[in-house]
């Protein structure tokens, strides 16, 4: 990943958090504290890993996608 300059201006169509939903746990940013790294996947301490998309004009992790989806 290259270093970009940093504005307060969000690119359309993008998201700042992994998951856009407050109340989940992946709803955290890069370089925020407990935060390594950065892309397209996501692990817990436990062990549980999720990718993210485009749901509905939010970007939500896997399993806040399923919720949105009515899924389990």
């Amino acid at each position: 990943m290259s270093a970009l300059p940093r504005t307060d201006d969000m690119p359309v169509g993008s998201s700042e958090f992994f998951c856009s939903h407050r109340g989940c746990t992946f709803h955290v940013r890069v370089g925020d504290r407990n935060v390594r790294g950065f892309g397209d996947w996501a692990t817990l301490a436990d062990g549980t890993t999720v990718s993210h998309r485009w749901i509905r004009g939010e970007l939500l992790c896997d399993l806040c996608a399923a919720l949105a989806l009515g899924r389990r």
